[in-house]
């Protein structure tokens, strides 16, 4: 029945425009920046989040090379390049002033060829301020354990103590 395709055509449109919008709305989100660029090193995109940590925008480096961005000190180290060296994917801590996980992950065509490298990156000193916050509170914790211990001990250990079961 034509209406019944046609029906399923509008649907399918609906949904694929949908999806496209949830996606950019996630990845417009995500405070974490995504850097995307063709398989010869070119920029093809940024979030904004990454605009916001490089200082500027994605149509001011859109068809920029990954070169260029470090020579004009827009990135401080290209997981591109990384990404191109080693043929696979990458993880590097970055020391910039602040910590940073940067991560270059290949993307390949269905034919196996390089299309595209997803490089994303990511301030950890906060993630690494709270892990020092848990491990400094777990030793205060160990040392009041350790002192209500001590006190049992001292309790138990008196003379004329008695304990009754109810």
């Amino acid at each position: 029945n034509i209406y019944e395709l046609h029906y399923a055509l509008r649907m399918s449109i609906y949904h694929r425009d949908l999806s496209i919008e949830f996606y950019k709305r996630i990845i417009d989100n995500i405070e974490e920046e995504i850097f995307i660029t063709d398989e010869y090193g070119f920029v093809q995109f940024l979030n904004p989040y990454a605009e916001k940590v490089c200082g500027v925008t994605l149509s001011e480096v859109v068809g920029w090379h990954v070169d260029d961005l470090e020579k004009n000190g827009i990135i401080s180290s290209s997981m591109t390049k990384e990404v191109f060296r080693h043929h696979k994917t990458c993880k590097v801590e970055l020391h910039t002033g602040e910590v940073v996980l940067a991560t270059g992950i290949p993307l390949y065509s269905k034919n196996g060829s390089l299309c595209n490298v997803l490089s994303t990156s990511k301030n950890v000193a906060e993630l690494r301020n709270v892990l020092t916050h848990l491990e400094e509170l777990a030793s205060e914790l160990d040392e009041k354990k350790s002192q209500i211990d001590d006190l049992r001990q001292k309790v138990i250990s008196q003379e004329n103590y008695v304990m009754e079961s109810p």
